[in-house]
């Protein structure tokens, strides 16, 4: 590695149990090019536990808005010692189930929902590193190489990568936390995930962020937001897609839209679909809306839907069904509660 393929260090401080460090970041697909953005990362040390927050302060002097991608959150190399790679990817997440080993000669890696939002590579005792992103149920990694063998310097390596879809606006400040766990892969690592678990439940709060919901056919702003996600819907078939999600249906049998609507129509719509489904015109709901301009929460009766039954595994908005010029709306949250 030579010196133009190193980041540029800014500052590294430690604060009490917490280490620093911001740089600016090389792009990885180029020799030599650095990255129009600051990168900080925060490291704490507790017990068996490392946890991380990365920051992207983004200066991009390209100011086209490109679609949302996957980014890896983190990417996280292991040796060729940790070859196992573990996760839970069933339908009763935290209830003991039995793991779901993910063989995989990459790259290509391969894609899994881990629905306890954790995944490990372990050596052949259960030993190794565990990585826990509450929230990011889309993963992906593998192993390349020789199982079982091999150190940092070697070719043979463990890959995972926890992954939302985000939209990096040119002049976005992004944030994300996540702990890597060293132990035993039961006793350690899925413990911990479990000691953490989490409601299950949509629960998209757009106060500050777009809370991993990626916009289609409209226009919106950078985050940080005061206190609303605010569409300009200039565009046929306007909707947002959700993060990944996770839940029976009997734990929400309704969901709760507020919003301000500025709009010529009178109805939304939201669709369903199952795991690793896809949205059809046959798992949505229609709902009423007031689009006066004023703050409402919109109860969305999913309920009374046939379809509507088993697993959930992602969500589809559509905030109006008949857009028309001028067309705006505020999101505030969407979840399962009011």
């Amino acid at each position: 590695m030579c010196s133009s393929d190193l980041p540029r260090l800014l500052s590294l401080q430690r604060e009490g149990d917490m280490l620093r460090a911001r740089c600016v970041p090389m792009q990885w697909a180029l020799d030599g090019v650095a990255g129009e953005c600051v990168f900080e990362t925060r490291v704490r040390l507790q017990a068996n536990r490392v946890h991380v927050e990365a920051r992207l302060e983004n200066a991009r002097s390209d100011t086209t808005r490109y679609p949302g991608q996957h980014q890896e959150l983190p990417a996280v190399y292991t040796i060729g010692r940790l070859h196992r790679l573990f996760t839970y990817t069933g339908s009763k997440p935290f209830e003991g189930d039995a793991l779901t080993e993910i063989v995989n000669a990459g790259p290509p890696w391969k894609y899994w929902t881990s629905t306890e939002c954790w995944s490990a590579l372990v050596d052949d005792k259960g030993f190794g590193v565990g990585v826990f992103h509450p929230g990011a149920l889309l993963t992906v990694g593998g192993f390349h190489g020789t199982k079982g063998s091999g150190g940092p310097r070697d070719d043979s390596a463990g890959y995972i990568a926890p992954l939302h879809t985000e939209v990096l606006d040119h002049n976005i400040v992004y944030e994300a936390r996540v702990t890597l766990i060293v132990g035993d892969l039961e006793k350690d690592i899925r413990a911990y995930a479990k000691s953490q678990h989490f409601d299950p439940r949509p629960a998209f709060d757009f106060a500050k962020d777009r809370a991993h919901c990626v916009p289609f056919h409209l226009q919106d702003d950078a985050p940080p937001y005061r206190g609303s996600w605010r569409l300009t819907l200039d565009q046929d078939d306007p909707y947002i897609v959700t993060a990944p999600v996770h839940f029976e249906v009997k734990q929400a049998p309704r969901l709760y839209l507020r919003a301000a609507y500025r709009t010529k129509g009178r109805e939304g719509e939201l669709y369903f679909a199952p795991p690793g489904g896809t949205f059809d015109g046959e798992r949505r709901v229609t709902f009423r809306i007031k689009p006066d301009g004023q703050l409402r929460t919109y109860e969305i009766d999913l309920s009374r839907h046939p379809l509507y039954t088993g697993v959930i595994g992602q969500l589809r908005l559509d905030p109006v069904i008949e857009r028309a010029a001028g067309d705006t709306v505020e999101l505030v949250w969407l979840r399962a509660q009011k």
